[in-house]
């Protein structure tokens, strides 16, 4: 992340372990709850580390309706992929919070040589607030489909 011009708040978390998962289901659960009830200060950028399937497992534990109001009104963003879709799906459906879907920690700023193209796109998109991105042909077609 030191690429895009960031640093790790809480390098820990990384470390932690349980079966093939970042912690206990009540320790990544926890991770969210204390960012709802201000036990911990909301960083400026949530990155998914990695994916895997065990988001959904900690979906009900987590009140995601004032985890989105505490992430709107503290301008965090949510940015990652995969496993982490399950929890954008969750702030967005009950938080009304939008969030991004871009590289995560260690699948690509991880890497021994991140590319730079992927960070400097990464941290236009988190700090530009004039970024557009235009389609110029946004018609999609469905051919040879069964009925």
């Amino acid at each position: 992340m030191a690429c895009a011009g960031f640093k790790i708040s809480n390098p820990d978390i990384t470390n932690r372990q349980y079966l093939r998962f970042a912690g206990t289901d009540s320790q990544r659960a926890s991770d969210f709850q204390n960012l709802a009830t201000g036990a911990i200060a909301a960083p400026k950028l949530l990155l998914g580390v990695r994916g895997g399937y065990g988001a959904m497992r900690i979906l009900p534990m987590v009140d995601w309706t004032t985890l989105g109001r505490i992430m709107k009104e503290r301008g965090t963003i949510l940015a990652g992929f995969s496993d982490v879709t399950a929890i954008q799906c969750a702030l967005l459906a009950k938080g009304s919070m939008s969030s991004l879907a871009a590289p995560m920690l260690y699948s690509e700023f991880g890497k021994t040589a991140p590319d730079q193209i992927s960070c400097r796109q990464f941290a236009e998109a988190l700090t530009d607030s004039h970024l557009t991105i235009t389609i110029q042909d946004a018609s999609l077609t469905v051919s040879n489909c069964l009925p």
